[in-house]
């Protein structure tokens, strides 16, 4: 059964909260499976999944799409989806309107947003419409042009004020929660001490209510350097890179598949495949025409129009009695003691032109 945000938020200053990100079925089925606390949809998706260089491209369309995917594999877990740039920033309605599909077209149950005070109302209003939210302060990746880049946040004075004012904002406007990003350690527990609401650290120190990463970072997915924040569980990148150079190399050298990872058929059905096969070619001959096919097990060939009296004769002598068995055979397939359709014309052929031919008939 899923936790509430009262769940969550009776935990606060007693037991820390679980979060990872996570932007498709499998991967939220398995940190579903782990127990941790929360999952993200972040916008980060842009950077990790979709191979852009930063999370401005990302759109609302993206965050539904990947956050219906999620939801479907957390079934216990609670999910919380980031609304992306130009979402809400415009205007309240554009705020509501946008909030309002996340939840309703996903099945999330909360969702997050960047900025402080100086969005506080947009908060208010999607919490009076009725939906959770996140607040997300400190480095906000939206906004990096503004803070020329991606930095720590609030090592002054003026900006750690800054940052205690939006916090209390955010908790007045609504908001259960508050991530706190790139933020010193100390500074981050004095809000978390200060504050009623849940305070979520990524790269904020251990003082914080909960903890959230970017999975790709803690698994070593990317291959590339993590930030200082994201501590690396795995090293998820060399693994796949050995599998995917074994499979490279067991395709090449036909190792894969093996008896283990392919399907069988009895000898026998190949054995009649083969002749009905052998019985095309011999048509073909017979009528002594051009032939393409493209339906007969997938093979392409063709036969141009044989001349010479002399070929004709020979091709007949060696596939008559082909024909004469493959009837014999057919008839017996059956299995009803007569000759069949396709028997009887088979064995036509042998007592037509070509038997004429190869038995001087």
């Amino acid at each position: 059964m899923k936790k509430t945000l009262f769940d969550f938020l009776q935990r606060k200053g007693l037991s820390p909260i679980s979060m990872l990100t996570a932007y498709d079925y499998p991967t939220a089925r398995t940190i579903n499976e782990a127990g941790v606390d929360m999952i993200l949809v972040g916008d980060s998706l842009g950077n990790v999944v979709l191979g852009y260089e930063n999370t401005l491209a990302v759109t609302v369309e993206d965050m539904i799409h990947h956050g219906k995917a999620v939801c479907r594999g957390a079934q216990d877990t609670f999910v919380v989806i980031d609304m992306p740039f130009m979402s809400y920033q415009a205007s309240i309605e554009d705020a509501v309107r946008n909030a309002g599909r996340i939840i309703r077209e996903t099945g999330c149950q909360a969702v997050k947003l960047e900025g402080g005070a100086e969005y506080a109302d947009r908060v208010r209003a999607i919490v009076q419409a009725g939906i959770p939210v996140v607040g997300h302060i400190g480095l906000t990746p939206q906004s990096f042009n503004m803070l020329g880049g991606y930095k720590v946040q609030g090592k002054s004075l003026k900006d750690a004020r800054k940052l205690m004012e939006d916090a209390k904002a955010l908790e007045a406007a609504g908001a259960f929660a508050i991530t706190l990003e790139c933020v010193p350690e100390a500074l981050a527990q004095f809000i978390t001490e200060r504050i009623g609401v849940l305070t979520i650290g990524i790269g904020a120190g251990r003082y914080c209510d909960g903890q959230v990463l970017v999975y790709q970072d803690m698994l070593g997915y990317t291959g590339t350097k993590t930030v200082k924040f994201a501590k690396q569980y795995a090293d998820l990148h060399a693994i796949m890179l050995d599998a995917f150079k074994q499979y490279k190399t067991e395709c090449a050298n036909r190792s894969f598949p093996d008896d283990e990872h392919t399907f069988a058929i009895s000898d026998e059905i190949i054995n009649e495949l083969q002749i009905l096969f052998e019985a095309v070619l011999v048509l073909v001959f017979s009528r002594g025409v051009k032939y393409r096919t493209d339906e007969f097990l997938g093979h392409k060939f063709q036969i141009r129009k044989v001349t010479g009296v002399v070929v004709r004769i020979l091709v007949a002598i060696g596939i008559a009695q082909i024909f004469h068995q493959l009837g014999r055979r057919i008839a017996k397939m059956q299995g009803n003691g007569g000759r069949g359709i396709l028997a009887d014309h088979l064995q036509g052929r042998v007592d037509g032109p070509i038997g004429a031919v190869a038995f001087g008939r």
